[in-house]
């Protein structure tokens, strides 16, 4: 029951829900938000992929493998940013690619973790 003048505050959200595309990451100029370095090597990340630095994989274009690696870099930055709350943890993106590259297939991976990365709309640090 609810006395008069009370009110009993919102449910909070749902977690995640939060994320930044790569075009968000890949800008130098937000390189500072970074959670890591972004040299750090894609493969010293996923233990799968290239070794080119995630400053340089966040930028590449294209479909397949290739888009996987930008969404999965964006996904795992996501997934570490403090001020980011992501559906996924660091350990389940890197699976996710990890299975992907075991399977072959990089869309579905891709499509997963791109729904997660949203349209920047969802992306608490670009305000």
């Amino acid at each position: 029951w609810i006395g008069a003048g009370l009110s009993v505050p919102p449910p909070p959200p749902p977690p995640g829900g939060e994320g930044c595309t790569p075009g968000f990451w890949r800008n130098p100029k937000k390189f500072d938000l970074w959670p890591i370095d972004p040299s750090t090597p894609f493969l010293s990340v996923f233990d799968v992929g290239p070794v080119d630095p995630m400053s340089d994989t966040i930028k590449l274009g294209g479909g397949g493998e290739k888009a996987l690696i930008r969404h999965s870099s964006a996904a795992y930055l996501n997934a570490l940013s403090p001020d980011v709350d992501y559906f996924y943890t660091p350990a389940e993106v890197i699976g996710i690619v990890q299975e992907a590259y075991d399977t072959g297939d990089f869309d579905a991976a891709k499509n997963t973790l791109e729904e997660q990365n949203g349209d920047d709309t969802f992306c608490p640090l670009s305000n």
